[in-house]
């Protein structure tokens, strides 16, 4: 469970920027501020540096940690159970 933890706050934290950039080009469906989804990181830069990449980071973690670990067990379980009664 705690290997689970931590690869789910890992994922997370390497994805979390592109996630920003995603969110951010999807409140914009009318490309009215972002013609690219390059331009859209450059101006999410430019408001922040780094840390506009990563705002919110904080709560989506503490969710990550909490439902990778039990995720995994439930998984894995269901799994040895469907191979022993399939």
């Amino acid at each position: 469970m705690l290997a689970a933890a931590t690869a789910g706050v890992t994922s997370w934290v390497v994805a979390y920027p592109f996630d920003v950039i995603k969110s951010r080009m999807q409140l914009d469906y009318n490309r009215n501020r972002y013609t690219s989804t390059w331009q859209c990181f450059r101006d999410t830069y430019a408001e922040g540096g780094v840390k506009a990449l990563y705002r919110g980071i904080g709560y989506t973690i503490v969710r990550a940690a909490p439902v990778a670990a039990t995720i995994l067990p439930i998984y894995e379980t269901s799994r040895d159970y469907l191979e022993k009664n399939l």
